[in-house]
């Protein structure tokens, strides 16, 4: 179980070849779950996609908004369930988005079922795709256009696909376009999450951009950890001028929200924050991270008891908000991070007790747990026996 604890923090170890691994490995388990949704329990198409799987380098590829998408399908109860066509369609979409296969042809009755493609919703009472590893195009029943995608970019073995008939602004690194921002599609399609006078994606391109070259050039350790699982960004509106919201979802994977306008160190902690998120998201399909017995433990963001996994999911998030703030402070950013701080110290003092008990984690909670909690108390001394805020913004630890 040690190995998971490189998921904690950047600072553990080789935690991208660790995602190498299982992001595939999840995919196959959902893969295997939805043949037995087809016909007769078999299909020649989905069996291929795990022969692929087997035969090709693991990647981190496969942790995709796509791939969720097939996840909550299969979440849901029987009776609510799509049809296996539609699941069928997704999954071979999520596999060519994801550069696992090299072409596809593809004709399907939907019904107006729409497909998450790349942050898009694409739906028609049926549809046809074609594609190969460069292009991907969708058009109705009567040979209209729906969506056309091109790769733009390889980061890493990662195809990066850009829709050609609308596009959309890119956050890049070292010039290449990797990340995407998108829009609320997938909240106003596939869960309640919609939002309301949402910004336009190129509204907070300038700020993020900045961010994520801050990261680059003086937080590297930060900057690989957020790309690791990181595949979509969706502005939302920002609450008000004193607080910042950002979100991210167990069945979004990759897919975060953050608030805009803001700061380049809010941006940073949101960043952080969310994408933090995504390994515990990963974990916790492996399975439990707290155990039965654990119940609910009240939680100071949500001002309510929450189940006891969820005060991990918060501590891991902030707890590392923590460790960059701390890089951000020494840059001379302390000044403009005061309320920040104090607002994430004030919820880690809340998370950080309970989180004590740690009988209450299962093996794969406490290999989690345990390397950001010994982190946090040699580098800022933040930890058992001292559960005060302890990270000030102007100067050292206080």
């Amino acid at each position: 179980m040690d190995v998971f604890g490189l998921f904690a923090h950047p600072y553990v170890g080789d935690y991208h070849s660790l995602a190498e691994q299982l992001a595939p490995n999840l995919f196959r388990s959902f893969c295997t779950r939805a043949i037995k949704e087809q016909p007769g329990g078999s299909d020649p198409l989905l069996e291929s996609f795990i022969q692929d799987l087997d035969q090709r380098p693991a990647t981190a590829a496969y942790w995709t908004p796509e791939q969720a998408n097939i996840v909550l399908h299969l979440q849901q109860s029987t009776q609510m369930r799509k049809d296996p066509v539609w699941l069928r369609t997704q999954i071979a979409v999520a596999a060519h988005l994801c550069g696992l296969s090299d072409s596809i042809h593809l004709s399907a009755t939907l019904n107006n079922e729409p497909l998450l493609v790349r942050g898009d919703a694409l739906s028609a009472a049926a549809i046809r795709i074609e594609g190969d590893r460069e292009h991907l195009r969708f058009t109705d029943e009567n040979d209209v256009l729906i969506a056309a995608y091109q790769v733009v970019h390889h980061h890493g073995d990662r195809p990066i696909w850009q829709r050609t008939d609308r596009p959309t602004p890119f956050i890049t690194v070292d010039g290449k376009p990797v990340i995407p921002l998108v829009g609320t599609d997938w909240h106003h399609h596939f869960t309640e999450q919609g939002h309301a006078d949402t910004p336009k994606p190129s509204e907070g391109v300038a700020a993020i951009q900045a961010a994520f070259d801050l990261l680059q050039q003086k937080i590297p350790e930060y900057h690989a950890w957020i790309l690791c699982f990181l595949r979509e960004i969706t502005c939302i509106p920002r609450p008000d001028a004193d607080s910042i919201a950002s979100n991210s979802s167990g069945v979004r994977w990759g897919g975060i929200d953050i608030a805009a306008p803001a700061s380049v160190t809010e941006i940073v902690e949101m960043l952080v924050h969310e994408c933090s998120h995504q390994y515990f998201h990963c974990l916790y399909w492996l399975g439990p991270l707290a155990t039965p017995e654990a119940g609910l433990v009240f939680s100071p963001l949500k001002n309510q008891k929450r189940p006891f996994d969820r005060i991990l999911l918060g501590y891991h998030a902030f707890g590392n908000a923590l460790l960059v703030f701390d890089r951000l402070k020494a840059l001379g950013y302390g000044p403009s991070m005061v309320d920040r701080v104090e607002t994430v110290n004030h919820y880690m003092a809340a998370l950080a007790p309970p989180l004590v008990h740690t009988e209450k984690l299962t093996d794969l909670g406490r290999a989690f747990y345990e390397p950001l909690r010994d982190r946090l108390f040699d580098q800022l001394g933040f930890g058992p026996g001292s559960l005060e805020p302890t990270l000030s913004a102007h100067g050292a630890p206080s």
